[in-house]
C-alpha cells in the first residue's frame, strides 16, 4: 500500500545482524486510515497541525 496524499510507497532494504549476512526486507510506511482514506503518519499529523493553526 502507499500513502494517498504524498505517494509514499514501501522501500527495500536488507536485514544486517552482527554476522553482516544480509536478507532482504520490505520497510512499509506507516499508514493509518484517516476520513477513509489510507495517509502516512506524518502527513496526518502536519493535517492535523494545520487545522489547529
Amino acid at each position: 500500500m502507499y500513502c494517498q496524499l504524498c505517494g509514499k510507497t514501501p522501500q527495500k532494504g536488507y536485514n544486517r545482524p552482527k554476522s553482516l549476512h544480509a536478507t532482504k526486507r520490505l520497510i512499509l510506511p506507516n499508514l493509518q486510515k484517516w476520513n477513509g482514506i489510507y495517509i502516512c503518519n506524518r502527513c496526518r499529523k502536519t493535517l492535523k497541525l494545520k487545522a489547529v493553526a
